[in-house]
């Protein structure tokens, strides 16, 4: 097959050394847990990697048990950015003692979605020889003539029947040989006007599509540096060298741990689950009493989602009674020449740039959404939110619909945030409607929590000062949901005594006591209006 153009020497640089370690990686099939334990030490010490997680029938989460070696390629082949997936590879290198250098470029490489890097699905729905057969269509394409050898084919063909794995196949067989196989991501397919069958690709179409492409007489890593250098903004990102990366703004790189150290109180178990279900249902509503810290945790979970601080990626708005359909999706505003025109809301805006970078998340997230009439804001949008309802195949003509532009939808890659505070009685309750569209997640205070004792001790904030905020705020909680005209919706949250910066030291009673009168003994006058003399019993007790 001629599709092994000369390469020049500052392009493709990453070829030599993925070769090579796929050519090392095939001895292993038999030596996964090594495998995993060494991704599992990259993770340890701050390396942005792939999670390791997997989920039994029964929801219990443990470390992987069994890899697939395109599993393991995906770790540096991601959304992240370049230095990231430089370092991986310096460490893989060493791992595996291979000799050729690490790339200047990743030049045409494409790339997984961060939220699904897998080749195979969970333990709970993976069959027992998923991981088996995508080990054997890795080996047979190291034999001569691949696509003329049928048992190459056959494992080909049995390696899509796998959950999980379809159109990523040909990605990781481009990884691994790009002189010999095509990719066909969507990037890919659009460049060169390949349309991928309904009922999906088998190795006979594949074979057909390589060798139409192969008339072109370009190699496969030029075209697809063709393809991803030119398809958008964050494909350019992607493609360019190192050159081009270092003139860029530098993200930040998040995760669990981050998160936790930046005073989420919650278990590294109980975020998990939390920015699972985001995945999962991909709108999600954080509730809970003043001060639990629902905003705080709520970009926050939008860091870890992204594995990285990205500004760019995140809206925010905040619902109010006035807030409509016109605002958040489409509507006819003034156009300041006394007239009206037809403009897009925010909420459709930011749609638009997450459907143009595809292999990103966005995350948008709503305050006070249950303040806002529901289904008058999102109209049509209704169905759309729905995880199983997103993408191309279920766009729908909007109310407002703009003469010759196409339908609209919600992109997979984008996920909502809701935020609501659970005292606030006098709001309308959530519509059904819309509230089966969300998971629930209640996040109470914790200052009964070890994580939020630890966390105000390790910044240096007096011991006796961090007892007396514990042991008062515990008791008024314990008498506010004692109280059957109030209940534990309307507890003090953990947020009031978390101040910005890493040094507390400095703090004492009389800043305690500040809060208390400033901003805790104002809010409970409010809760006991119609009971001043238990008010201010409450305020004597935490003052004293």
């Amino acid at each position: 097959m001629k599709n092994k153009s000369t390469y020049v020497t500052h392009q493709f640089t990453w070829i030599p050394i993925y070769q090579e370690l796929a050519k090392e990686l095939v001895n292993w099939q038999t030596r996964q847990d090594e495998l995993i334990a060494f991704l599992e030490s990259l993770r340890k010490d701050g390396h942005v990697i792939t999670s390791l997680t997997d989920k039994d029938k029964n929801g219990s989460r443990f470390l992987l048990k069994e890899i697939d070696p395109f599993t393991f390629f995906g770790v540096f082949n991601r959304g992240i950015g370049f230095e990231q997936r430089v370092n991986i590879l310096a460490k893989v290198k060493q791992f595996f003692k291979l000799k050729s250098d690490l790339p200047d470029d990743f030049n045409g490489i494409p790339i997984l979605n961060n939220i699904k890097s897998w080749f195979v699905t969970y333990q709970n729905a993976r069959k027992k020889n998923d991981v088996t057969k995508l080990w054997k269509v890795f080996a047979l394409s190291f034999s001569k003539n691949p696509l003329r050898n049928k048992s190459f084919l056959k494992a080909f063909d049995e390696a899509l029947k796998v959950k999980e794995t379809n159109l990523n196949l040909t990605m990781g067989l481009f990884w691994i040989n790009p002189h010999t196989f095509l990719n066909l991501d969507s990037t890919n397919c659009r460049h060169l006007k390949i349309k991928i069958p309904a009922k999906g690709i088998n190795a006979k179409f594949y074979v057909q599509i390589i060798e139409q492409v192969s008339s072109l007489k370009k190699s496969f890593p030029e075209i697809s540096l063709e393809a991803w250098g030119y398809e958008n903004e964050r494909s350019r990102m992607i493609a360019e060298t190192k050159r081009a990366y270092k003139t860029q703004k530098a993200k930040t790189p998040y995760g669990i741990k981050n998160l936790i150290s930046d005073g989420i109180f919650l278990s590294e178990l109980e975020i998990n689950e939390i920015i699972e279900r985001l995945k999962t249902k991909k709108a999600l509503i954080l509730q809970g009493a003043a001060g639990v810290g629902k905003t705080f945790l709520a970009k926050k979970l939008a860091y870890a989602l992204m594995q990285e601080i990205d500004s760019d990626r995140l809206e925010m708005v905040q619902f109010h009674q006035s807030y409509s359909y016109d605002d958040f999706v489409r509507g006819y505003r003034p156009d300041g020449n006394g007239s009206f025109a037809l403009k897009n809301g925010v909420f459709y805006e930011f749609c638009q740039k997450a459907i143009n970078n595809p292999d990103q998340e966005f995350i948008f997230i709503i305050d006070e959404i249950n303040r806002g009439n529901l289904s008058q804001i999102f109209g049509e949008l209704l169905m759309l939110i729905e995880s199983d309802k997103r993408g191309v195949d279920y766009s729908v003509p909007l109310l407002y619909h703009a003469k010759n532009k196409a339908k609209f939808y919600i992109p997979s890659n984008l996920y909502i945030i809701g935020l609501m505070n659970l005292a606030d009685r006098s709001l309308a309750m959530v519509d059904y409607a819309l509230r089966r569209r969300f998971a629930f997640v209640t996040l109470q205070p914790k200052y009964e929590s070890e994580i939020f004792k630890h966390w105000l001790l390790e910044r240096k904030m007096k011991p006796e000062l961090v007892n007396l905020i514990i042991k008062k705020l515990s008791t008024l909680n314990q008498k506010i949901k004692d109280d059957s005209l109030l209940g534990e919706n309307y507890q003090i949250g953990h947020s009031f005594f978390c101040p910005k910066g890493d040094d507390f030291s400095y703090l004492n009673e009389n800043w305690y006591q500040s809060i208390i009168k400033t901003e805790i003994v104002p809010l409970l006058k409010e809760y006991w209006f119609d009971n001043p003399k238990k008010a201010e019993e409450v305020e004597k007790e935490l003052l004293s």
